[in-house]
């Protein structure tokens, strides 16, 4: 396909619901994030536990990632995301009815386990349905309606939460699981009809030591965690009550504050994705990004603005400059060979998430009952914003070691180098 051949409705389409499964997984990761203080006081857990918690949907989804590309480059994604749907759905449905901690988090692992498919299975049928020099953009849409289902996490799920309960608010989400299955069965195609068939690696061992074995590819990984890092661990899970603190605001009000930063994420990544295609580079648009980034999270933690409205701009602004995470996987595309890509975008996004909820989040737990021990007994956010301050000073490192690991991946001008 041409790059400026007018693409077909129906292949637009095919993307859409692909990427809606992205939608879905961020509502779904994103959703404790409202119910913060439902789940400490149902489950007995203080700061460091509710961490935890919220991270044990990401450990498996981050084992699975690999294994997940292979598996869509081996049996194509309708099959593979279709029963990835169903059990991030059956994972929601063993949380919501959980008694303890420990089911609920082997239900929030079964859910990041079927996740695992959602990036990767969006990205190849971007790869395999657009021209090359429209991955970046359409990479950088795929995150955008992610984004938009972080946000709606926030947003829509807390009036939710306070009208019938977490419990009722995540029942009706299996639901939409169910749907967003059955029209993915019933809408994706396997292979264009114009196609040519690619041979996959013989054997699962082969293509991820393949993958592992290009040493840039640790390098486009690792950049993507480190700048994607603070926008799961601050907008995902601790900015809904540092606000509420910080404002002494109520649980929408700072839902509401929290959630433009996945708004902003969401409308950056694919301008930032159609601007690295435009002007041929992948590593300049990443660090003037990472730069702002960098700036903005010190004015949000340090210096934050007297009004919400104001700090939510700024959270705008921060979500638009986080949203440089998607240019690794068009770095990625660019160095790997058509026949492993489903693994690579695996790979990809098995280091962009691996930074930021399953490390992040508990280490910022961690460092608020650190500071302040005494407070955690309560099982209540009780925390002054000192403790804020100093356990989101890992925010700003974060950024900066972002972008000293960006100084070195080599640039592609956005051209194939297999």
């Amino acid at each position: 396909m041409d790059s400026k051949e007018k693409i077909p409705f129906g292949v637009w389409f095919m993307w859409f619901v692909a990427a809606s499964f992205i939608t879905y997984m961020f509502l779904l990761q994103t959703s404790v994030s409202v119910m913060i203080p439902n789940l400490m006081r149902d489950f007995d857990i203080d700061t460091l536990g509710m961490g935890l918690l919220s991270s044990s949907f990401f450990y498996p989804y981050i084992v699975f990632q690999v294994p997940a590309g292979i598996l869509i480059d081996w049996y194509k994604p309708k099959r593979v995301m279709t029963i990835a749907i169903l059990l991030c759905a059956v994972g929601t449905l063993i949380f919501t009815i959980s008694d303890n901690v420990w089911i609920a988090a082997f239900g929030r692992a079964i859910t990041g386990f079927g996740a695992g498919a959602s990036v990767a299975g969006a990205l190849y049928v971007g790869l395999r349905r657009f021209p090359p020099s429209r991955f970046a953009m359409i990479a950088g849409a795929s995150e955008m309606l992610g984004m938009f289902g972080g946000a709606a996490g926030q947003v829509v799920l807390a009036p939710s939460i306070q009208a019938i309960g977490w419990r009722h608010t995540l029942q009706a989400c299996i639901v939409v699981g169910l749907l967003l299955a059955l029209t993915t069965w019933l809408t994706l195609k396997d292979r264009a009809p114009n196609e040519t068939v690619i041979p996959a690696k013989k054997s699962l061992r082969d293509s991820f030591a393949f993958v592992m074995g290009i040493p840039q590819m640790w390098l486009i990984g690792l950049s993507a965690a480190l700048v994607f890092a603070p926008l799961s661990a601050f907008g995902g899970l601790w900015a809904v009550p540092y606000l509420q603190k910080l404002y002494n605001t109520d649980l929408m009000h700072a839902a509401t504050a929290s959630s433009t930063m996945f708004l902003g994420a969401g409308l950056g990544a694919p301008f930032i994705g159609y601007l690295s295609d435009r002007i041929g580079k992948r590593c300049l648009p990443m660090i003037l990004s990472t730069l702002i980034a960098l700036g903005l999270s010190l004015i949000i933690i340090y210096y934050p603005p007297s009004s919400i409205v104001m700090m939510s701009f700024l959270i705008f602004l921060m979500g638009i400059s986080c949203c440089a995470y998607v240019i690794p996987f068009a770095l990625a595309k660019d160095i790997i060979r058509p026949e492993v890509q489903g693994t690579a975008m695996g790979f990809t996004n098995m280091m962009c998430i691996a930074m930021g909820a399953p490390v992040l989040q508990p280490l910022i737990g961690w460092l608020l009952k650190f500071e302040d021990p005494d407070v955690v007994s309560t099982k209540e956010i009780l925390f002054s914003i000192h403790d804020y301050h100093y356990a989101f000073s890992i925010i700003p490192l974060v950024f900066i070691l972002g972008l000293v690991c960006v100084f070195f991946i080599k640039e592609t001008h956005c051209e194939s180098t297999h």
